[in-house]
């Protein structure tokens, strides 16, 4: 997955950084677990300004693995976490629209799908911001 983003956000500015053991191992539907990371590494990608970084780390947490993807950007105001229900999400239809830095559209598709992906497989995401200090996004699946 960094290999595959890694041009989008070299030529944005942005650093990637992984951090996740070679043996951590997460039992599910590839795809699903794929679409999941992609699409929360490239909405990083899209508010985080150059010279900005991502940091993708994965850790044993009780019985859980956590995929966290963490970023320096642009953040959300508490108002804006409110309104970014993840659990409204994983069971609605209803999209948002939003620029990204570069004026990239947003339209909360593919944090959507992540959410479904994620109940699917019995876990569950959070997410914690500061304006102007970045993002955590935080999916525990079971181990």
């Amino acid at each position: 997955m960094i290999t595959l983003l890694s041009t989008v956000a070299n030529q944005k500015g942005v650093k990637l950084l992984a951090n996740v053991d070679s043996a951590t191992q997460i039992y599910g539907d590839r795809h699903m677990i794929h679409s999941i990371l992609q699409n929360l590494i490239s909405n990083s990608i899209k508010f985080t300004l150059p010279q900005g970084e991502i940091k993708i780390s994965a850790k044993h947490n009780d019985n859980c693995i956590e995929m966290i993807v963490e970023d320096t950007g642009m953040g959300m105001t508490e108002r804006q976490l409110q309104k970014l229900d993840l659990d409204f999400l994983a069971k609605s239809n209803s999209f948002f629209s939003i620029k990204g830095i570069a004026g990239e559209s947003v339209t909360g598709l593919g944090l959507r799908l992540c959410c479904q992906f994620i109940k699917q497989h019995s876990g569950k995401i959070s997410v914690t911001s500061e304006p102007g200090l970045g993002t955590k996004m935080i999916v525990s699946l079971p181990a």
